[in-house]
């Protein structure tokens, strides 16, 4: 990708233009959810320039790489990568990392450290986006592991939290 000009001033009417070529407004729901999908790979960006375990900090950087991907799939439903070996893979780290945590007993405020109050708060983003993805689908039927992929990486993220408090 090679853009030099950063502004276009296209979008300056409140429209955007979709990988169809098709200008929607910028409150459009699948807008909202890229939105949505961006502030949250952000968040996790900012997780990942603090100091965290690096297990944990290798599990967020694919983390990050398969957000585009479910951008992708929103943008191109029939080339979607996202599939069962992506929640699986998802499933086996929460279960790694919580086993190296001390069992929840209580709920838990985002206060110990800054570093893992910045990842709750990745959570609560990917918890917003998975409503706007739920939204979305009302409207365009989406794959069904985007739906299982968002709804597990928000707990994820939690034990994640956890485990950086924890480390």
């Amino acid at each position: 990708m090679n853009h030099r000009k950063i502004y276009t001033r296209l979008g300056d009417d409140g429209s955007t233009k979709l990988q169809s070529g098709e200008r929607v407004s910028k409150d459009f729901v699948m807008i909202e959810l890229y939105g949505d999908l961006d502030e949250l790979n952000s968040a996790i960006g900012v997780v990942l320039a603090s100091t965290i375990p690096e297990n944990a900090r290798h599990v967020l950087m694919r983390i990050q790489n398969e957000l585009f991907q479910v951008g992708a799939c929103i943008g191109q439903p029939n080339n979607c990568v996202i599939d069962k070996t992506h929640i699986t893979a998802m499933e086996k780290d929460i279960d790694t990392i919580n086993a190296k945590i001390p069992p929840l007993m209580q709920f838990i405020t985002p206060t110990d450290s800054p570093t893992a109050a910045q990842c709750h708060l990745a959570r609560a983003i990917c918890r917003r986006a998975e409503r706007s993805l739920v939204k979305y689908h009302r409207e365009i039927p989406v794959n069904k592991h985007l739906l299982q992929y968002m709804n597990r990486l928000s707990d994820l993220l939690f034990v994640i939290s956890r485990y950086i408090d924890h480390a």
